[in-house]
């Protein structure tokens, strides 16, 4: 594939969904794991001049909080990234919730999530944590195959974004509507029309729908506009991104803690 092209993913109930934004129109695609979207051809972020790989970015926490008294020096025993993401989304950083702990990844029930979550950073998990548990161990263990050590290369290529601060960042506001309505919908899809101008990213979306007979029960509207701005950012020259925080924060095993998102000459939030 020449030239540039971005890919951004997000979980959805059938896995996880790709989008691709190659500067002149829309791809979409449902994988059934990250491993399999992992060995897939063509749906890597590619940089300008066909000069290797880019970031990939996905809406799934990377680099976790480990063993007691690892948030300590931590604002909140919380990630660097999340606390920095909530000041900017202001009346949205409730869509900002602090990731499991990694041992909680490992736990088989809501209350002993809690309970290891406790212990390793001093506070419960949420319900909306204890719901993606399982894709975040996903995400966790295609970048340590085995469970060992951080594989350079697959870190490399992947990196954490954040959707919703995505969108508040390149409009200059947080989102006035919520994702999962008809107008939350609406005015994502605009915004993305308006910086990608490559067709309506609605329509594309309808049109994977017919062709690979995808229905909304298994990927969401939400959930693949989410996966398309982040490839949209993907897609961007390396002067118009940075990570947040900056500098950014590494894991116990090597992972970065950070988020990828427009770079400062978008980011005019108030």
């Amino acid at each position: 594939m020449a030239g540039a092209c971005g890919v951004g993913i997000d979980g959805c109930r059938g896995g996880w969904v790709a989008a691709r934004w190659s500067g002149d129109g829309w791809a979409f695609g449902l994988f059934e794991t990250l491993e399999q979207w992992g060995v897939s051809r063509g749906w890597r972020s590619r940089r300008r001049g066909g000069g290797g790989a880019g970031l990939t970015l996905i809406d799934m926490p990377i680099g976790l909080l480990e063993g007691e008294g690892e948030g300590e020096g931590v604002e909140g025993v919380q990630r660097g990234c999340d606390v920095a993401a909530r000041r900017l989304l202001g009346r949205r950083s409730s869509s900002v919730f602090t990731p499991p702990c990694r041992e909680a990844l490992s736990t088989g029930d809501y209350a002993a999530a809690c309970a290891v979550n406790r212990r390793v950073v001093g506070r419960a998990m949420s319900l909306q944590a204890w719901h993606i548990v399982p894709k975040v161990a996903e995400v966790d263990a295609w970048l340590r195959p085995g469970g060992g050590e951080t594989d350079a290369k697959r870190a490399g290529l992947l990196a954490e974004s954040h959707p919703e601060l995505v969108f508040a960042l390149l409009s200059g506001e947080p989102m006035e509507t919520k994702k999962r309505s008809a107008e939350g919908r609406a005015e994502r899809a605009g915004l993305i029309d308006e910086l990608a101008r490559g067709g309506e990213v609605l329509a594309a979306i309808d049109a994977w729908r017919v062709g690979e007979c995808v229905g909304r029960g298994v990927v969401a509207d939400d959930d693949a506009l989410d996966a398309a701005v982040l490839a949209w950012v993907a897609s961007r020259p390396g002067r118009e991104v940075e990570a947040l925080p900056s500098p950014g924060e590494v894991d116990r095993r090597g992972l970065a803690m950070r988020m990828v998102v427009p770079g400062p000459t978008l980011r005019v939030l108030g």
